[in-house]
């Protein structure tokens, strides 16, 4: 109870009410969030079509923005089997890759691709990528 001359009633009806309001909000962040999917997915086919990576536009009220593109990869363990073969024959412990959860081997696939080093074969792993729309202020 938030103020002290408030009964257990009023402080239920405030919680039902502030319960609903929470509820609204989030159907709206799910409206919001639909919307920036849509223009996302539009956004990077007009990239691809033009050979754009990025761009910085001045968006009123806002100011200057830099808009980039950002790909997320996503490795899956295809094969434990064959995955557990190639880390022991390069020096990896496949427990530590797998455990405890699938960000230590998206960070591991990750490094190893942008520094060049050998990634494991194709039949081992499955890598979804998440082609993503960022922005940030520019100064």
């Amino acid at each position: 109870m938030n103020e002290p001359s408030e009964s257990p009633q009023d402080a239920l009806a405030r919680y039902s009410l502030l319960k609903a309001e929470l509820s609204e909000l989030q159907d709206k962040a799910n409206e919001v969030k639909g919307e920036i999917h849509s223009l996302q997915e539009r956004l990077i086919q007009h990239f691809d079509g033009q050979g754009i990576q990025n761009t910085t536009m001045n968006i009123p009220g806002l100011g200057k923005r830099l808009f980039y593109r950002q790909t997320v990869p996503w490795p899956r363990i295809k094969d434990k089997e064959k995955f557990d073969t190639w880390c022991k024959a390069n020096g990896f412990d496949p427990v530590t890759l797998m455990a405890p959860n699938a960000q230590k081997l998206k960070s591991w696939w990750k490094d190893r691709m942008e520094s060049g080093q050998s990634l494991p074969p194709d039949d081992t792993l499955h890598v979804w990528r998440d082609e993503k729309l960022n922005v940030q202020r520019k100064a």
